[in-house]
């Protein structure tokens, strides 16, 4: 199922269950039935959704450890820096910035920080938050 939001088009993810809206593939001409709940990116197709509303999205910059990091929900991040659950989202973002690999933090639960490789954010479920980590912050004297 998808939707448009802003100049974006969001694609809902196939989730086995109840059927929830239709879909509308412009590059096939296709109508189909949809299920699912969660945006993923979409240049081809169009939404209708039953009972359904728009996601609520939120974004700011926050400074902390010497970076600048883009919060967005509901949004996440790909690929793990490692297999390290952290417990506090300080914990996490400091050891996102000891790794040269970490691009970012995504909490995918109550007490579930993870490092994360991939640095776009992406439409996620509505209980998932990232972080991800910009330059070094920059400081008045």
């Amino acid at each position: 199922i998808n939707a448009e939001y802003g100049k974006q088009w969001y694609q809902r993810r196939v989730r086995e269950g109840r059927r929830s809206g239709i879909t509308y593939n412009s590059s096939t001409k296709k109508y189909r039935k949809g299920k699912g709940y969660s945006f993923v990116p979409s240049a081809s197709e169009g939404i209708w959704v039953r009972g359904g509303v728009k996601p609520t999205l939120y974004s700011m910059t926050i400074s902390y450890g010497g970076y600048t990091w883009a919060y967005k929900e509901p949004y996440k991040l790909s690929g793990y820096v490692n297999t390290t659950k952290y417990a506090t989202k300080a914990k996490a973002l400091k050891a996102c910035i000891a790794s040269s690999k970490c691009n970012g933090v995504t909490k995918e639960g109550a007490k579930n920080f993870r490092l994360n490789t991939g640095a776009t954010a992406m439409p996620g479920p509505k209980f998932m938050k990232c972080w991800v980590k910009g330059g070094k912050a920059v400081t008045s004297q």
